[in-house]
């Protein structure tokens, strides 16, 4: 174990501070400032991590409310095969999901998923990327 100084004791450049055992030693003042230098630290990373989390916690609620307000267009199956086949068709290559083009469109998403599913069933989009 090392030599316990007095904490006033100034005839070392690296005293230690008797009140602060680590690990069954204590440590000197070099190490107690690093160690709350470190701390310090420490609590500013989480402190900056937690404000990112909030403003991303904000985003995702605004954005839950956007889509939970956005309007949708009443529209027959019918009417919205015509609309996704054109959003399809107009967006080749695309890898494209049945609640985007709803989104886009503005459609009831039961309806959007009803008419993809028979445009895909009637081969209409065929050649398209589509689920």
């Amino acid at each position: 174990m090392r030599e316990v100084n007095t904490f006033f004791d100034t005839s070392s450049e690296s005293q230690t501070v008797p009140t602060m055992p680590i690990f069954g030693e204590y440590a000197t003042r070099d190490e107690f400032f690093l160690l709350n230098m470190r701390i310090q630290q420490l609590t500013d990373e989480i402190s900056r991590l937690s404000d990112n989390l909030e403003r991303i916690f904000s985003r995702e609620e605004s954005s839950v409310i956007k889509i939970l307000d956005a309007p949708t267009v009443e529209a027959t199956v019918e009417e919205a095969k015509e609309k996704i086949q054109k959003y399809y068709l107009d967006h080749a290559g695309d890898y494209i999901y049945p609640d985007e083009v709803a989104d886009e469109l503005g459609l009831d998403l039961k309806v959007a998923i009803r008419a993809v599913n028979e445009l895909l069933s009637e081969g209409s989009l065929e050649g398209l990327d589509c689920d």
